[in-house]
């Protein structure tokens, strides 16, 4: 479009506009990374999002908006004026040159503003789909060992030192994005080791009669298939700082196969089976920062397990990414298209 100089600085601002909200989203991202990763609360994420991040993102709407109406105005004025005042002089020497090229760029920068706040809106959904998986998928999924023994407790307050003990905080997380979520995790990776008496335990009626039943144990780590979980190209590196990424090779040579080597298979032959399949998967989930013969045992976890867990998210979110990439790519297009306009103009 041959742009005039009042429409030309429309496409500016519109252009600015744009890249403001790009801006926000970064930060609104950055945010989400550091909130499911523990580095800031679930309070503090949410005081941004309202405070700053939806704010900025309705600012920057009502602007568009504002000038996309502008701009229809404009367009309809001076084709009405064009329509309603016909010039006596022959088309060759009508003074409507500027006046119709006025209005034709007055019409297709609203346009423009239109498709652009059409896929921002589908963007906006599916990133919003995209952060409710993560943040279902972030959910701790393994368990620390007993504190019964001294050297792994006394690590595992090392390893969660700086993590937000809070049990109830994730859910919190995921409020923000699915308030009417009552989805409960089935922690399917827990793997807890017996503690070994050494002297004869008591009687059965005795111990039921004496003690309550002890409280199942609650997830506090998060551990992702290196090689199978996309959480590992979506989180930068940076902010994984409390996910564990282990390497499942080898226990699952085909995940679609019979669930033999499953520790979540439901066609097994006996309760005693089962148990003894689940606890020869077991594998050591040694601390961050040591090495691997010297570094405490934090957790053990059925690497089966954790790699069906993350294949499958892996597998459900991949259309979801895909459709993010692709609105993205749209955007980007659309606002070089413009700004190509614009230089050419100027």
């Amino acid at each position: 479009m041959t742009a005039t100089a009042s429409n030309r600085a429309q496409a500016v601002a519109a252009l600015k506009l744009q890249r403001d909200r790009s801006t926000t989203y970064q930060q609104w991202t950055l945010l989400f990374h550091r909130a499911i990763t523990g580095d800031i609360t679930a309070t503090e994420l949410q005081r941004n999002i309202q405070g700053i991040v939806l704010p900025e993102f309705q600012r920057i709407s009502t602007q568009l908006r504002t000038l996309q109406k502008a701009l229809t105005e404009t367009a309809v004025e001076t084709e009405q004026r064009q329509n309603g005042h016909p010039s006596p002089h022959s088309p060759a020497e009508a003074p409507e040159g500027p006046a119709e090229n006025r209005q034709q760029t007055s019409s297709a920068l609203a346009i423009w503003i239109d498709r652009l706040q059409d896929l921002e809106r589908e963007h906006y959904t599916v990133t919003l789909s995209l952060a409710n998986q993560l943040v279902e998928h972030c959910t701790p999924n393994v368990c620390l060992e007993s504190e019964s023994e001294p050297s792994t407790a006394a690590e595992a307050g090392k390893a969660e030192e700086g993590t937000p003990k809070r049990t109830g905080e994730p859910a919190d997380i995921k409020s923000l994005f699915k308030p009417d979520s009552s989805d409960d995790e089935q922690y399917e990776l827990v793997e807890r080791r017996p503690n070994h008496i050494a002297h004869s335990p008591p009687a059965p009626s005795i111990a039921a009669a004496s003690a309550p039943a002890p409280a199942p144990a609650t997830p506090t780590l998060r551990v992702h298939d290196v090689e199978r979980c996309t959480l590992l190209r979506l989180i930068p590196p940076r902010y994984r700082t409390h996910l564990y990424f282990v390497k499942c090779r080898g226990v699952m040579d085909s995940l679609g196969g019979p669930p033999d080597h499953s520790a979540n298979g439901d066609d097994v032959n006996g309760t005693e089976g089962s148990t003894a399949r689940v606890e020869e998967e077991l594998v050591a989930l040694p601390s961050k920062g040591a090495r691997r013969d010297e570094a405490p045992i934090l957790a053990h976890y059925a690497p089966s397990a954790v790699a069906c867990r993350c294949a499958g998210w892996s597998s459900a979110v991949a259309s979801i990414i895909h459709r993010q990439e692709s609105l993205r790519a749209a955007i980007e297009d659309l606002c070089e298209e413009l700004q190509g306009e614009i230089s050419d103009d100027a």
